[in-house]
């Protein structure tokens, strides 16, 4: 596929996220085009969508709508954001028929699952990345060359806070009962992510409380403490069904950053104006300001140039897996009570 490929998508489900913030993003883009969505809540033949001018999208409804979007032979890549526990068995079918994989976080339900999504797209020759697209923003990239720089000192801690509202957790797919259901899987997965980005390492030991939602075995809130090496420390606490919240701090020995707004970007929140990075190195503090860019259309390219032999803008799965690992030793913990040790560390320092 030569570098100006346009990469046709499929879409498998209806969720908010492609509803609200993937399909106008697809709309945008020079380099990617939605091709198929399928739905297993209705039924009925294929037929195309209504797309304002834009080519025409074929969606698939009914048992089978899944397995006909991958196989349609007009789409090159799908999108996965189905719950949790289904990712990997969609990742397989997707790679099986040739089909390159841009998934929801987390990757897995666990690393295992993940190795196993990695293994099925090596071996079939296409391409696999986590769908984190907090990442896209240049914020974050700002925050970490800062703490690199030595402005703030050396960079001992990071704390994280990430919740969002929802008026009727008891009735939320997050909170079905299946693997990797709850909150720790959801938005607990962003602030493990930024902490081993920040840090540039693995932790090595990790310690969860959780509250499950009454009823059901699906945590609703949690915190997290992470040992990194060298005495390094992060602290992580959020949930689904509390008052909105996010934010990330990095704490080093002489002064300290703060990241407002790094997970949650429009269509799901309102812009309030630029986003702010807060640096105060102990002798002065500064503001540094950022566009509110949408960062799912930053991914699609991403993910694209990828596929057209342009890897710079990605993130390995190798490190989506290790994520994982973190995720793995957060959950046995929050099972055991007690502090686990994180398996999968001697993976490699994350770039």
């Amino acid at each position: 596929m030569d570098h100006t490929s346009v990469i046709r998508f499929g879409i498998l489900g209806n969720a908010a996220v492609y509803q609200k913030a993937l399909r106008p993003a697809f709309e945008r883009s020079a380099v990617a085009v939605l091709a198929a969505v399928g739905s297993s809540k209705a039924s009925g033949a294929a037929h195309p969508l209504p797309t304002d001018g834009v080519p025409a999208i074929t969606e698939y409804t009914g048992e089978g709508a899944y397995q006909a979007v991958i196989d349609d032979p007009n789409v090159d890549a799908v999108y996965i954001p189905l719950p949790n526990h289904l990712h990997k068995e969609w990742t397989l079918k997707a790679a099986a028929a040739g089909k390159h994989v841009l998934c929801e976080k987390p990757l897995g339900v666990t690393a295992a699952d993940a190795y196993d999504m990695i293994r099925a797209c090596q071996e079939n020759v296409v391409h696999l990345m986590e769908a984190f697209m907090y990442r896209y923003n240049p914020q974050h990239h700002r925050a970490r060359q800062i703490a690199a720089s030595g402005e703030i000192g050396d960079l001992r801690l990071v704390r994280v806070g990430f919740s969002v509202p929802l008026p009727s957790p008891e009735s939320n797919v997050r909170f079905q009962d299946y693997p990797g259901a709850g909150a720790l899987h959801d938005v607990g997965s962003y602030g493990i992510n930024v902490c081993r980005w920040m840090f540039g390492t693995e932790p090595t030991r990790a310690h969860a409380l959780t509250a499950n939602l009454p009823g059901t075995g699906a945590d609703i809130l949690h915190t997290i403490s992470l040992e990194f090496p060298d005495g390094k420390m992060a602290t992580i606490s959020g949930g689904l069904g509390q008052a909105y919240r996010s934010f990330y701090e990095l704490v080093g020995t002489t002064g300290r950053i703060e990241v407002e707004r790094p997970f949650a970007t429009p269509p799901f929140v309102e812009s309030d104006g630029p986003l702010r990075l807060k640096v105060d190195t102990g002798e002065s503090t500064r503001e540094e300001l950022f566009d509110d860019e949408s960062q799912y259309d930053i991914q699609i390219e991403a993910f694209c140039s990828l596929i057209n032999g342009h890897p710079e803008q990605a993130y390995s799965p190798e490190d989506s897996q290790r994520n994982m690992h973190v995720l793995d030793a957060c959950a046995a913990s929050a099972q055991s009570g007690a502090t686990e040790l994180v398996h999968g560390s001697e993976v490699g320092v994350l770039r």
